[in-house]
């Protein structure tokens, strides 16, 4: 499955240990150290299942933006990254479809084990593909939401579940699944973190405000000024600001890092100066636009004045007093007069 830009560089990101690690001790053992560096390993990104009898299957693949597997305890557990800038109303469904894949998959596995040591010892244990002690390695799915509206959308199956009025008991009898969503942009605390993920979350964080977002940049500019190159893709397609891509070369740091201090002030800079000459840009608009207006109240003026000087001009020529022009054109003698002198008519 084909991936983008922007799914590469969540992958990307997600596969730095040390990020991961803070991630899961600050999500799961509120800032306990449980999870360690050396308990952390890559696993499949890909999950695959299928659903059906044999006459009438239907396949499933999930492609994760993170995943790996996780020492918790001594024991081990997947975790699996869903990285969502906009809210996903069926986030619920796609968190089952995604756990009944790792289960899937681990109970093929499992089947094709017995199958080619031929040692499953009963009608159960060869309808189940597995031994009746053998148990699955637990799947946990985190959702990373960054979006600017706080999020509203059902963490659990029975929230988006129709249930008959009739009959409540269901409610305890049909199982319920929950989705655990982490809010970045609400969460509390991030200025505690150790890690980058510090400054990537205070970014996403008041990457809507501008003013905020400088001043909280300029006032921790040492967290910024050599920022690695993941966290810089990451930082830019999860606000949409890919100006910083264009301009890495520009940023790059004798360290090897990237100056995000430099890009902001810059951009703000270039900013301005836009806004500058697009103000310029709009005066002389609206200075063209007056101007046609006066010159069609000057073209207007001057067909009236040509039109006045001939018709009094003709009417001078024939003889007619002031008194017959004025009745003619409906006018007062007095306005006649005036023309006659502005219009120096002989």
């Amino acid at each position: 499955m084909k991936r983008n830009n922007k799914d590469l560089a969540y992958k990307k990101y997600w596969e730095n240990k040390g990020r991961m690690v803070e991630l899961l001790n600050r999500v799961l053992f509120d800032g306990e150290n449980v999870v360690r560096s050396d308990g952390i390993s890559s696993t499949e990104r890909e999950l695959s299942a299928e659903v059906g009898k044999a006459s009438n299957k239907r396949s499933f693949t999930r492609l994760l933006d993170g995943a790996k597997l996780v020492s918790i305890g001594g024991m081990p557990i997947y975790v699996y990254l869903e990285n969502q800038t906009y809210i996903d109303y069926a986030m619920t469904e796609r968190n089952i479809t995604l756990e009944a894949a790792c289960y899937h998959e681990q109970r093929a596995k499992l089947r094709k084990e017995h199958e080619n040591a031929k040692d499953l010892k009963d009608d159960g244990e060869f309808l189940s593909g597995m031994r009746k002690e053998e148990r699955f390695i637990p799947a946990l799915c985190i959702v990373l939401y960054y979006g600017d509206t706080q999020w509203d959308a059902a963490c659990s199956l029975h929230e988006i579940l129709r249930f008959p009025d009739i009959c409540p008991q269901l409610r305890q009898i049909v199982n319920d699944d929950h989705v655990l969503v982490l809010d970045v942009k609400r969460l509390e605390g991030v200025d505690t973190l150790q890690t980058d993920l510090r400054e990537t979350f205070m970014f996403i964080k008041y990457a809507s405000d501008k003013d905020k977002l400088w001043a909280y940049i300029n006032e921790n500019q040492e967290l910024f000024q050599n920022m690695q190159e993941d966290a810089l893709e990451f930082i830019a397609y999860t606000t949409e600001t890919t100006r910083l891509l264009k301009i890495k070369d520009e940023i790059r740091t004798e360290k090897g890092g990237y100056d995000v201090c430099k890009a902001i002030s810059d951009m703000r800079q270039e900013s301005r100066e836009e806004g500058i000459c697009e103000g310029i840009k709009i005066g002389e608009k609206r200075g063209e636009r007056r101007g046609e207006k006066r010159g069609e109240r000057r073209g207007r003026q001057k067909q009236e004045e040509d039109m006045y000087r001939s018709l009094i001009s003709k009417k001078l020529q024939k003889g007619k007093s002031l008194e017959q022009i004025a009745d003619d054109l409906e006018k007062e003698v007095s306005e006649i007069q005036i023309w006659i002198q502005r219009l120096q008519i002989i």
